[in-house]
């Protein structure tokens, strides 16, 4: 795929890549990744492999990511909220860069500290020529690592060609064009967070760089015309706009890493913008489903059609593909995407079988080919042979006073009977009575729900929560009581 940040710094080199507090230009942008990929060649970086990095600003993210690609080496980037160790010793890079002194000697790698020092020389340094490798199709330029909510790490190896197909298609979903002004809220080691972006920059488009400020000051200042959020991050902005603030009306909004429910969606149409978007996809297999809002008039649980280059069919327990209107699990194929896990032993794990990608989740399709979602096959609550959605549990669980978070799951008891837990942030207001009045009169079988107070509802990089982790520690606490008694 040809670097179009540099192609854009020869046709229009004052149009601006980066908005932030001083824009840049693509010309300064193109320099400044030059400059950075000369400074990295200086400190030894091999000619090929792996570098992974663990960087706080997205400037010097972008600057990082675009200057190992020019190098010809693929990169990981590493989340900035959780210790670095679990993710480096699945990635197995070939040298870690880090700006953040205690990750020194976290790596069995060989690890670089970036102080803001070294970016700092590094832009003041002279005009390097581009960095010249042989491109080919198969090359790997980006590692990511994806869990999903399911607790097991997986890797997703993604190729040149791979990055190309998406890039495509991201183009064509998004409506990316030189006057577009993308805010991505993820961060990089998202596939959101690093596709969009790039989508942006090969039409030679805008992306913003905000400072610390919450989104929604972010989106004030930065003036973005395209907006790519997660759906935690979505209700977390929509807590934070003022009452009485004017609707944006020419901000698109697209909503991705989580099932959309109809209250979510008419609360950012009423608060934020007319223009609301749901994505449907994964680290592995890029957009699957990509449709306005308004779907959710026809089916509270639709996602859309499914992108013309994927296969997709939805199958019973023993992979038979199930007829039109009936539910079981989905499973996707686009081989140009995405051929299967990289490391050891991956491949043939339960998410990639018989060349198909299954993402765990449960649905059925309309006679028209309208993708329904039915929550996830590893996180369905089955209560006595009532199968509960956990997703719309914590989306009623939330619409309570009182409630500023919460994650629905099930545990085993010592008996194997599945049993209901509801982990919750508590706020002002809440009340435990009504609550559970409200979720047993939609759902009978949560008559034995167990409510935990927690501090923080755990959720992974697309703000997905992580209900694996939630389990496990219901599991914890009950060997513990176990052992206290004994």
């Amino acid at each position: 795929m040809p670097d179009m940040i540099a192609y854009w710094a020869k046709q229009t080199p004052n149009a601006i890549a980066l908005v932030d507090d001083v824009d840049v230009s693509y010309a300064t942008f193109d320099l400044a990744i030059n400059k950075v990929a000369a400074a990295l060649k200086g400190l030894g970086l091999p000619e090929t492999g792996l570098v992974a990095f663990r960087m706080s600003g997205m400037k010097g993210v972008y600057l990082i990511e675009r200057a190992l690609d020019r190098m010809g080496l693929a990169s990981a980037a590493l989340p900035v909220r959780s210790p670095p160790n679990e993710q480096l010793d699945l990635l197995k890079p070939d040298v870690f860069l880090t700006a953040f002194p205690e990750d020194e000697g976290a790596a069995q790698t060989r690890t670089v500290a970036l102080s803001e020092s070294w970016f700092a020389e590094a832009l003041k340094g002279p005009p390097a020529p581009i960095p010249r490798h042989q491109a080919r199709p198969e090359d790997l330029v980006r590692v990511m690592v994806s869990s999903g909510t399911t607790g097991r790490p997986k890797i997703v190896e993604i190729t040149r060609a791979s990055l190309a197909r998406r890039n495509e298609t991201n183009k064509v979903i998004g409506g990316f064009s030189h006057a577009t002004r993308l805010m991505v809220v993820m961060g990089s080691q998202a596939i959101g967070g690093f596709v969009a972006p790039y989508a942006t920059w090969s039409v030679g488009g805008a992306v913003t760089v905000g400072g610390r400020e919450k989104i929604y000051a972010g989106i004030r200042r930065l003036r973005p015309n395209q907006l790519w959020l997660s759906t935690g991050q979505l209700e977390a902005l929509l807590d934070n706009i003022p009452p009485g603030a004017p609707l944006i009306t020419d901000l698109r909004v697209t909503v991705m890493g989580g099932q959309v429910f109809r209250p979510l969606a008419e609360k950012t149409m009423r608060r934020l913008s007319p223009d609301v978007w749901i994505l449907y996809g994964s680290t592995e297999i890029g957009v699957v489903t990509h449709v306005p809002a308004a779907v959710l008039d026809r089916h509270e649980r639709g996602v859309g059609h499914v992108w013309p280059t994927i296969e997709i069919e939805i199958v019973d327990p023993d992979g038979a593909p199930l007829p039109a209107g009936e539910i079981g699990e989905v499973r996707l194929r686009d081989p140009g995407i995405f051929s299967g896990y990289g490391g050891e032993g991956d491949t043939a794990s339960a998410f990639w079988r018989g060349g198909w990608f299954y993402p765990g989740d449960l649905g059925a399709l309309a006679d028209d080919g309208l993708l329904i979602i039915h929550g996830r096959t590893v996180e369905v609550m089955n209560l006595g042979g009532v199968t509960i959605d956990p997703a719309a549990v914590d989306e009623v669980a939330k619409s309570c006073p009182g409630v500023t978070d919460a994650a629905a799951f099930s545990v085993e008891d010592e008996a194997g009977v599945e049993r209901p837990w509801l982990a919750l942030v508590e706020g002002e207001g809440y009340d435990a009575v009504r609550l559970m009045a409200v979720l047993k009169a939609r759902w009978p079988a949560l008559r034995t729900l167990r409510l935990a107070a927690i501090d923080v509802v755990p959720r992974n990089a697309m703000a997905k929560v992580e209900r694996q982790r939630l389990k496990a520690m219901v599991r914890e606490a009950q060997k513990t009581q176990l052992k206290a008694v004994n």
